[in-house]
């Protein structure tokens, strides 16, 4: 015991003298804390810490001890805090990318108006002052190359403005003297205004004129134009006589699927002889054609008859039927006549073609031409091409003065029907079935030379509206002998 004792009383006073020099240290550690403190604080009510996200070199607290020197990075980093702003504002969390931002304005882009599909590029400048005008439009003046006595002629102008600016105030002065008749006027000089043709843009004009005298005739056309300059052109024509008449009888409206016949008339009034005649008829893709007279020359598109010489008042028909293939507004049929390569008459037959209707409509005839006095007979056919009967029938069948009606039958019967002026108006018992098909015969006589029209109208609760057909009979004067 005697031999620890001592141990023991060195590890306390060990431990006494441990604690004396820590009371020591931990007081000189608060003076220098507390010296240190007010170092910091001294020179006024600063912030007493640092912003943690301040870079050592940019912090305003972060400086040597040594007093900055004039135009040091240190004095130009230096913040300058305004009087009256809470120094904690100061310490708040700034985004560096709009800190000190000016504020952008919300104002609206302006937009511009996209150009319209087609319009061109070009940009139409203003008329520069002190110019009277720039060049002429280009103009070009169409109008075939023969002609004939009292028909009309197609006279197409295609005025193109291809100067970078709009030609203003555009005039077209057509000057044709006494070998001209212009339709609804007997001016011998006559104007048409077209107004502004823009830039890169042009205009078509189609005229019709009718010669009046025989030989090479010509018409003059001036362009004019507030902006441009005046432009000049000349086009002929060699005018021949009318030699011949041509007449052309054919449908005006006809369904997909149905037949358009056409019979053209020709007459020589020439009071002599006409030699080396041909007839030409143009007609389009959209039909087909099914039967013809005999003795033509067959070309896509062209059919040709070389009738020699026409006697005088010799008159000849021509007798062509087609198939209506595809529905458009207006299919045409041209016909043109000429005498040793000159044109002596010429005519156009149009007729539009629609998709048939729920209740399907044609009308026929069985001898075109007729003759006076002759029995002319049609064919009526009705097809139900709905998926429903069609109830409420009724049929109007209307002759032109040329014919008179004679009787209305279905398979032989005879058909009672109401009158109604020149009309009858037959109304079938019960309704059609869907997929039906109905024909009626309608007996005519022929009365009075000319080209004679039946009219058929057929209403029905599948149509929305009547549906009208129009043929067309060419009745030729009587036969000579015949009473």
């Amino acid at each position: 015991m005697s031999q620890t004792e001592p141990n023991d009383g060195r590890q306390v006073q060990s431990q006494s003298s441990f604690l004396r020099s820590g009371l020591i240290g931990a007081g000189w550690y608060v003076v220098l804390l507390g010296i240190g403190v007010g170092c910091v604080n001294w020179g006024g009510d600063r912030p007493l810490g640092w912003r943690v996200t301040d870079p050592p070199g940019l912090s305003p607290y972060h400086r040597p001890l040594a007093g900055p020197v004039a135009g040091s990075p240190q004095q130009a980093a230096r913040p300058v805090v305004p009087e009256g702003i809470p120094s904690d504002e100061l310490l708040a969390e700034r985004d560096p990318i709009t800190l000190n931002a000016p504020e952008l304005s919300e104002a609206p882009r302006p937009q511009l108006d996209a150009p319209e599909p087609g319009a061109s590029n070009t940009r139409e400048r203003p008329v520069p002052d002190g110019i009277a005008a720039f060049d002429p439009l280009t103009v070009t003046a169409e109008m075939p190359e023969t002609a004939t006595v009292g028909s009309p002629v197609s006279l197409t102008l295609t005025l193109r403005n291809e100067t970078p600016f709009a030609a203003e105030d555009v005039r077209v002065q057509l000057r044709y003297g006494s070998d001209w008749e212009f339709p609804g006027t007997g001016e011998r000089n006559v104007e048409q205004r077209l107004g502004t043709i823009a830039a890169d843009r042009s205009r078509e004009v189609a005229l019709q004129l009718t010669p009046v005298r025989v030989g090479r005739r010509c018409v003059d056309v001036e362009v004019l134009s507030a902006t441009h300059e005046a432009v000049s052109r000349t086009v002929c024509t060699h005018v021949g006589e009318r030699l011949v008449t041509l007449e052309v009888a054919g449908p005006d409206r006809r369904t997909v699927g149905s037949r358009a016949e056409y019979v053209v008339t020709l007459t020589n009034q020439a009071g002599r002889p006409v030699e080396d005649t041909v007839v030409a008829v143009d007609y389009p893709q959209s039909l087909d054609l099914k039967e013809l007279s005999a003795g033509a020359t067959r070309e896509p598109g062209r059919l040709e008859w070389d009738l020699g010489t026409l006697l005088e008042q010799e008159r000849v028909q021509i007798q062509l039927e087609f198939e209506c293939a595809e529905a458009a507004a207006d299919v045409c049929t041209r016909m043109v006549v000429t005498s040793r390569g000159m044109s002596v008459s010429e005519r156009s037959a149009c007729l539009s073609v629609v998709d048939p209707a729920l209740l399907d409509v044609q009308v026929s005839d069985e001898n075109d031409p007729a003759a006076v006095g002759e029995t002319a007979t049609f064919r009526v056919r009705l097809q139900n091409r709905s998926s429903r009967p069609a109830g409420r029938l009724e049929l109007l069948v209307d002759p032109s003065a040329e014919l008179e009606l004679a009787a209305l039958l279905r398979d032989g019967q005879t058909l009672a029907a109401r009158r109604s002026g020149d009309a009858q108006i037959l109304t079938p018992r019960g309704p059609l079935a869907p997929g039906a098909v109905v024909e009626y015969e309608v007996r005519t006589v022929a009365r009075s030379a000319g080209i004679a029209t039946l009219s058929v109208v057929v209403r029905s609760d599948v149509l929305i509206a009547p549906l009208e057909i129009r043929e067309p009979l060419l009745i030729n004067p009587p036969v000579t002998g015949r009473e």
